[in-house]
């Protein structure tokens, strides 16, 4: 099947399928109505009637469910795939200091995988599993070639050793990171795959200006080149929402990964450039820090993406996490404040997301561009 059969047998961002997975088992789906005006039952006409029908949201709810499973069996079918994936990893330390074969087995044995799967049975879940086990293959495969090609010693088996890298070794990961994805994508166009592709093409863009020009000369330049990245993957989020603001189709939930890979990205660099360790200083850190993430959340209410919260929130925390079992010295209570300000913060708006959203939008009304965002409840 060509990748254009691909696209037309996934979502096609032309012709709206129902609200994600949340149909009965009774609900006529697009399969059902075609079948129906061939046989004669009903006519085109009619059947469009009803797709626009049926497939026109409730906004009296939820408004952000990307695709991930439309039953437990899709969770049955994940599981078999990480097994698969699993077996397979746990023979990457095989060889020794050498790349065992079954890393390179990885990639071909869940890209068949996905064939039988995401292609035939439209099963989403599985293809995450295997954009995952793929990713972490493509990275291992760059990045131990890299070691071994170079002056360094060995790349040493254990995973501790493994952080401290070179380079040219995360340079080679992240750039065999995004080639796999990038071609996953091209074939199954699957949305998650957006996520670990952009993540690749930043890891290997910010370690190629480190090779161009050293980590002395070029200390800064990651936090820059990490804004700038991230505010890339946030416009390019914007992109597909803007192409489907009743959140119907494909492009959604393309939006939505690419906002859970921008929003740490903008956070982190954010916090390094003007905050440096802001977590671990009192007054005007902790201030910044609440001020960044209290400008997140009002960004994310107007464009009605919670992932962008969820996202900054998730790095925050695990920020938190590093600075308390590392920062040796007293904290005084910056990080109790910062913490229970953005929480009470997060409560609020999430207890309260549709009127608060209505309250901040509602002096724009009547304007154009809120016609390319989801539209505002009652």
């Amino acid at each position: 099947m060509s990748s254009s059969k691909v696209w037309k047998a996934r979502d096609d961002a032309s012709t709206p399928t129902p609200p994600r997975d949340l149909e009965s088992p009774c609900m006529l789906n697009n399969q059902d109505l075609d079948a129906a005006v061939k046989s004669g039952v009903i006519t085109a006409e009619q059947a469009s009637a009803l797709r626009r029908k049926t497939t026109t949201p409730t906004f009296g709810g939820e408004t952000e469910t990307p695709r991930v499973t439309r039953g437990f069996n899709d969770v049955l079918l994940a599981l078999g795939t990480a097994l698969i994936g699993l077996a397979l990893m746990s023979q990457w330390f095989a060889s020794g200091r050498t790349i065992s074969p079954a890393v390179f087995a990885t990639i071909p044995v869940l890209w068949v995988i996905s064939e039988i799967l995401d292609v035939r049975r439209k099963a989403v879940l599985p293809g995450i599993v295997a954009v995952i086990g793929m990713s972490l293959a493509a990275a291992y495969i760059g990045a131990r070639a890299s070691y071994m090609i170079g002056t360094e010693p060995q790349l040493d088996n254990s995973f501790g050793a493994m952080i401290k890298l070179p380079a040219r070794v995360l340079f080679a990961g992240g750039a065999t990171v995004a080639l796999a994805n990038a071609a996953y994508y091209a074939r199954f166009r699957l949305p998650f795959a957006l996520l670990p592709l952009a993540l690749g093409i930043g890891i290997a863009a910010t370690n190629a200006l480190v090779l161009a020009f050293g980590w002395e000369k070029t200390a800064a330049i990651p936090h820059i080149l990490g804004l700038a990245f991230g505010c890339v993957l946030f416009a390019a989020a914007m992109k597909f929402d803007t192409s489907d603001p009743r959140r119907q189709t494909r492009a959604a939930d393309c939006g939505f990964w690419l906002h859970l890979a921008a929003a740490p990205l903008i956070v982190h660099s954010l916090l390094s450039i003007f905050g440096g360790t802001a977590l671990a200083r009192s007054g005007i850190g902790s201030g910044f820090t609440v001020a960044l993430i209290t400008s997140l959340t009002l960004i994310a209410l107007i464009i009605d993406r919670r992932a962008l919260i969820v996202s900054s929130l998730s790095y925050l925390l695990a920020a938190v996490g590093y600075v308390v079992t590392n920062v040796t010295q007293a904290l005084g209570g910056s990080i109790f404040a910062s913490l229970l300000v953005i929480g009470i913060i997060v409560l609020i708006v999430g207890m309260g997301w549709h009127p608060a959203r209505r309250l901040i939008l509602a002096p724009f009304r009547g304007q154009s561009w809120l016609a390319k965002l989801p539209p505002v409840q009652a």
